[in-house]
């Protein structure tokens, strides 16, 4: 799909929404900002990915010895990554690819990226797969790379969907009306003298940021200084406006040590925060002052954590730049030489969560998790004069997914009974009243969205979806019946209609495109009816190379059309494709919503469980069911089933069509938490993900969720009480 074509179609789709007004501006005469839509325009993927890199960093292949040369358009996959057990053979049976196994390879008799073997048996048996890690090369015609670029080979092609991101080239802005995309963008780099003007207003321009850090924080000169924290005035966005605000800045850096980018925190606001410059490259913070002969690191959630953590225990420790968000592919290739990784996250759902998901990415054997500090993070256990040192320790390995016992389970057992609050999930900031019943957006679960036809199901699903991601969910959307620009579109009127919906969006395209483009939303290129195996591999790319733990499917009858024939057959097709997307949930700890139409049914006539269409399996399956009624008194949002803890109800809406969004009966349609869940101390912490427009991606934080390691329960229990009167004194 070319840029240009696609771009058009948003801004027709767009002047036909619009009002009659005497002027408006034309899409191919704006700015080159809308460079942002380019995600509805869908680059080749293979073109933003990072080089795979395996075979250069270690000079061998994995449990191998064979030689890999670095190749464009692979996805980097770390040398440390490993499968599920039987993963490999489960994929080349489904693909009727007959192999043969020995104790570390499958070797498969033909490779189906190699010319026609011609009959001769010398050809055969030349494609040697890593049954631990998926790594794979096929001596006959050296085709190489991970597991995912051979999914991608023998499955269903390069260009699966396309981020909502790219970078900016300051050389060349490409035409609007040209149809191009900039492939090779270059990336853009802080200028060099700031980072020493940043560090010289901490020291001698700003004393109070200095104090602040110090006083409050509990952080010496000295780690202040090997780190390169610095200070400074910047615009930033907050409830009161735009503002000059005294921020602290903390640099980040690439595997070559080279200053990538700054994150920027104020110290004024607590959601004031920002990357610098616009178009960056990922980095970590406190990269630069590891010892080159480390071979162990810690990994903290926040900037603060990591220097707390050096400072108690002298141990290398670095700050990733999206907190407990996501882990990009692009800092794997700086943590491949560490042998061990020590994971400190926050002791929250989001942060245990992240800590699983980037183990998984980094390395299951070599990564450790801190659990049980007792402390909202390090810094927090910094100023309680806790040993950090002791607590890292005794860090435990992440339990493999397939083997666990009690023992591993204990903490998580304790964890749940004491923080049932904390379990709830994220809440709705647009739909308040329906955390009332789900309780909140989990990960791990699968909920069935149905209703009526016309009945704005795909709508709120939008809205809701663009709720969540707006807190820093990382989002996945699967459209199969309607198109990506037209989808695309919806969300960004809804998007805007969320922040200013008094002001014209089409004027103003170029902003809000902008803002939209900051969010972490994907789009698959699939339309229509496709193999549910081709989806669950979009889908586990997804999970793998962006951390996307919330997708959206939109339709499973669209998804499954054509397939199965009539009857029964069709029946056990959508049996095969919720059965596949019930596993994706719990294997990748990610929420799925599924669209699933009802039975032909009159348009006056209530929909119930039952009437779901399929099987009595998506139902069955289903953690939620949520069906959008169609009543006299207008739409109704109607919980079916709630498996976190039964509480069934019903939400009576109102659709604001000028804005494309539901807003709950009697209230604004403002996008905001219950007054009850918002707090200081919740808002202390910083979000983990971050825009380049000064607003936070990242989850609000909740109170700090104990998960003490041994001991009796009794003494747990106190710990707990104790812990939550400290807080109520706060």
């Amino acid at each position: 799909m070319k840029t240009g074509k696609s771009l058009r179609g948003v801004a027709r789709i767009l002047q036909a929404s619009a009002k009659a007004r005497s002027k408006y501006i034309q899409l191919d005469a704006l700015g080159s900002s809308t460079r942002t839509i380019q995600t509805m325009c869908f680059p080749n993927w293979s073109k933003h990915n990072i080089l795979w890199s395996l075979a250069t960093r270690s000079g061998h292949w994995r449990s191998s010895g064979m030689h890999l040369k670095s190749s464009r358009g692979l996805t980097y996959v770390s040398h440390h990554f490993c499968l599920a057990p039987g993963e490999v053979e489960k994929y080349l049976e489904h693909q009727n690819l007959k192999f043969r196994q020995t104790d570390e390879h499958a070797i498969v008799a033909e490779c189906p990226c190699c010319p026609p073997i011609n009959g001769k048996a010398d050809n055969m048996y030349k494609l040697y797969i890593v049954r631990e890690s998926g790594v794979f090369k096929c001596h006959r015609c050296s085709t190489h790379g991970s597991w995912f670029d051979f999914r991608k080979r023998v499955g269903y092609g390069p260009s699966l969907f396309s981020p909502m991101e790219t970078k900016v080239d300051k050389k060349k802005k490409p035409s609007r009306s040209s149809g191009e995309t900039n492939a090779t963008q270059q990336q853009v780099f802080p200028k060099s003298e700031n980072q020493e003007k940043y560090v010289q207003g901490l020291w001698y321009k700003y004393p109070s940021a200095r104090e602040y850090l110090k006083n409050e924080r509990g952080l010496d000169d000295a780690v202040l200084k090997k780190y390169g924290v610095g200070a400074a005035h910047f615009p930033m966005t907050d409830d009161r406006g735009g503002s000059s605000q005294l921020c602290i800045t903390f640099p980040m850096y690439d595997e070559d040590e080279q200053l990538v980018r700054h994150k920027i925190r104020s110290i004024e606001t607590k959601r004031g925060m920002r990357m610098n410059p616009k178009g960056g490259g990922w980095g970590l913070f406190g990269l630069n002052s590891v010892p080159h002969d480390a071979d162990s690191i810690v990994l903290t959630e926040g900037e603060l954590d990591a220097l707390s953590v050096h400072q108690a225990t002298g141990r290398p420790a670095l700050s990733l730049p999206n907190g407990a968000s996501s882990l990009p592919i692009a800092l794997l290739p700086a943590l491949e030489r560490f042998k061990d990784i020590f994971l400190w996250m926050d002791e929250d759902v989001a942060g245990q969560d992240g800590a699983t998901q980037f183990s998984r990415k980094l390395g299951i054997k070599r990564c450790r998790s801190v659990r049980g500090v007792g402390s909202k993070d390090a810094n927090d256990a910094l100023r309680q004069g806790k040993d950090l040192d002791s607590f890292i320790q005794s860090a435990q390995v992440v339990p493999h997914k397939g083997l666990i016992s009690f023992a591993d389970m204990r903490d998580d057992v304790f964890y749940e009974l004491a923080n049932v609050r904390e379990l709830k999930g994220l809440q709705s900031r647009s739909l308040p009243r329906l955390n009332n019943f789900l309780s909140g957006h989990r990960r791990g679960e699968l909920t069935i969205f149905s209703g009526h036809t016309g009945v704005g199901k795909t709508t709120i699903l939008s809205q809701l979806a663009l709720d969540y991601c707006m807190q820093g969910v990382p989002t996945l959307w699967g459209s199969f019946e309607v198109g990506n620009v037209r989808l695309a579109t919806r969300i960004l009127r809804q998007f805007h209609s969320a922040h200013e919906p008094r002001s014209p969006l089409l004027e103003n395209f170029d902003e809000w495109a902008d803002r939209l483009s900051q969010l972490p939303l994907y789009f698959m290129r699939y339309h229509g009816s496709n193999e549910v195996e081709r989806v669950i591999e979009a889908m586990e790319y997804a999970n793998y190379v962006y951390d996307c733990s919330h997708v959206v499917l939109d339709n499973l009858q669209f998804m499954t059309s054509g397939q199965g024939g009539q009857g029964k057959d069709r029946f056990a097709v959508l049996d095969n494709a919720v059965g596949q997307i019930r596993e994706f949930c719990t294997v990748r700890n990610a929420h799925v919503s599924l669209v699933v139409h009802p039975r032909k049914e009159d348009d006056d006539m209530k929909i119930m469980t039952s009437s779901v269409f399929g099987s009595a399996k998506a139902t069955q399956e289903a953690d939620n069911v949520v069906i959008l009624q169609k009543t006299s008194d207008g739409p109704v949002l109607d919980i079916r089933k709630n498996r976190f803890d039964g509480t069934l109800g019903a939400v009576q809406l109102k659709f604001d069509s000028k804005k494309l969004l539901f807003e709950e009966l009697g209230t604004s349609g403002a996008w905001a938490l219950p007054k009850d869940e918002v707090s200081e101390r919740e808002t202390e912490k910083w979000p983990g993900g971050l825009n380049e427009t000064g607003v936070g991606q990242g989850r609000d934080k909740r109170k700090s969720m104990l998960k003490p390691k041994g001991g009796k329960l009794g003494q747990k229990l106190e710990a707990w009480r104790n812990n939550q009167k400290a807080k109520e004194g706060r």
